[in-house]
C-alpha cells in the first residue's frame, strides 16, 4: 500500500498515517511517505478558490507524485512508463 501524507497536514496529519502503517505491519506493506512542507490541499490538482499552497514548486510535486503513484501501481516495472512533463 502507498500511503502520502502531508507534514502540515491538520486534517489528516502524518500521525495518522503513521497509525495505519504500524497497524498493518506484518500484514500489509505500507510504503508511507511525508512530504515536507505539504498541506492537505496540496495533493488537488485543482486548489479551491482563495487557497493558498504552502509548497514553493506545487507542480514539480504534482508531477513527482504522479510519476511515484504510476510506479507504484505498475508494480515498479519501469518509471519511463509513467507520466512525465
Amino acid at each position: 500500500m502507498l500511503v502520502w501524507s502531508a507534514s502540515a497536514d491538520t486534517i489528516a496529519p502524518p500521525a495518522h498515517a503513521a497509525y495505519l502503517q504500524q497497524a498493518l505491519a506484518g500484514r500489509v506493506d505500507v510504503d508511507l511517505r511525508v512530504t515536507e512542507g505539504a498541506s492537505h490541499l496540496s495533493f488537488l490538482n485543482v486548489l479551491p478558490p482563495h487557497i493558498q499552497d504552502p509548497l514553493p514548486d506545487r507542480e514539480a510535486f504534482l508531477d513527482h507524485l504522479t510519476t511515484e503513484v504510476c510506479a507504484f501501481a505498475l508494480d515498479r516495472r519501469s518509471v519511463s512508463e509513467c507520466y512525465s512533463p
